[in-house]
């Protein structure tokens, strides 16, 4: 004979706090394709990333520009050669030579 404080948790008429296993699988199924569709996406991005990626790295060379400004004030005995040294200097990288001439 049990007793009375110790009752059948077979017969408790009292509604259990705790969902019944179907319903937790039945919510947990939108989050577990969630995240088979998330794992499916990152997995085909990073195949087709890594099949179409260049087989050899191409080396890119800085480009190195600068531009020249001569003040030129009276300066016609010397402008010609300080100009073809410029250009000399310049030949191999791109550059600009400006000759600002004031009241000549």
């Amino acid at each position: 004979m049990q007793s009375p404080d110790r009752a059948d948790p077979s017969q408790s008429t009292a509604s259990s706090p705790v969902a019944c296993p179907g319903m937790i699988r039945l919510l947990l199924r939108p989050i577990e394709f969630a995240l088979l569709a998330l794992i499916g996406y990152n997995l085909v991005v990073a195949l087709f990333g890594w099949r179409n990626r260049p087989s050899t790295p191409q080396a890119i060379e800085p480009v190195r520009r600068f531009r020249v400004v001569v003040p030129a004030h009276n300066e016609a005995r010397v402008i010609g050669k300080l100009l073809g040294d410029l250009a000399e200097a310049s030949r191999h990288m791109p550059s600009e030579i400006v000759v600002i001439a004031d009241h000549c």
